[in-house]
């Protein structure tokens, strides 16, 4: 959770016109997709395959398409709002779109690790 709440204090307004510019939202869109990664595997191929079995069980895996309809449904949302905001200001795509990553990225870990920890008792 750390993670989104330093992402969501350095969103750009602008897209970048400077090479460091660049390299942050490159490294922010590989982040966002490692994490996405993550959450549709469980990180399972930095694991042995024993601890994959014992990981990877029924229980997680409904967890985790239930963790990812949330997420969907908080994209859908989001992007209908900064579509509107966008019509009416000028607001960037780039900040849009990072907006739509970020909040539904962290809708569905948050909702994930809930239903894990439920699991767990």
């Amino acid at each position: 959770m750390i993670i989104f709440a330093a992402q969501s204090t350095l969103l750009p307004v602008d897209m970048p016109k400077r090479v460091v510019e660049f390299v942050g939202l490159v490294a922010w869109l590989a982040m966002a997709q490692m994490l996405m990664l993550v959450l549709t595997t469980g990180g399972l191929w930095l694991r042995d395959p024993q601890v994959r079995q014992l990981v990877d069980d029924e229980v997680t895996r409904a967890n985790r398409a239930r963790a990812m309809e949330w997420g969907f449904s908080a994209a859908v949302p989001v992007a209908i709002v900064g579509a509107l905001i966008a019509s009416l200001t000028r607001m960037p795509a780039v900040f849009g779109f990072r907006m739509v990553v970020l909040i539904s990225l962290f809708a569905a870990i948050d909702r994930f690790v809930r239903l894990e920890r439920a699991a767990l008792g």
